[in-house]
């Protein structure tokens, strides 16, 4: 009987379908699982059924944005150990704080950079 691998699973949240479909292939080649949510309600839902090993969010979404998708993440006791990687073009030093103060593990900014992402999904990973 061959041994089972665990391959850890990777959720986006990003309104952006495209990045989804970007990053996919990338995570799948690197051996994680992926799966993606397009708005904030979706993202914390799909938190709690994919029981993603990390999650990759976006600030500017409709509906509820990234921050307080973190902040709700972070204050529900089914997915508050989740960690969670803000993926975004928002540069600016207080938005990165504010999400460093509300409990994300990283901050990375768009345009992506894949082997940067890759680098920095799995050192959150082994943290």
């Amino acid at each position: 009987m061959a041994d089972v691998v665990y391959r850890k699973k990777i959720l986006s949240i990003d309104d952006n379908r495209e990045i989804a479909d970007f990053l996919r292939p990338k995570f799948e080649e690197a051996g994680y699982d992926f799966d993606a949510a397009y708005n904030g309600p979706e993202g914390l839902a799909r938190m709690k059924s994919y029981k993603p090993d990390l999650v990759l969010l976006d600030i500017m979404m409709p509906i509820i944005d990234g921050f307080e998708v973190l902040k709700r993440a972070k204050a529900d006791d089914e997915i508050k150990g989740i960690p969670i990687v803000m993926l975004t073009a928002k540069h600016q030093r207080v938005d990165v704080l504010r999400a460093l103060q509300l409990g994300a593990k990283d901050y990375l900014v768009k345009p992506m950079n894949i082997p940067r992402i890759l680098e920095k999904v799995g050192k959150v990973l082994v943290d």
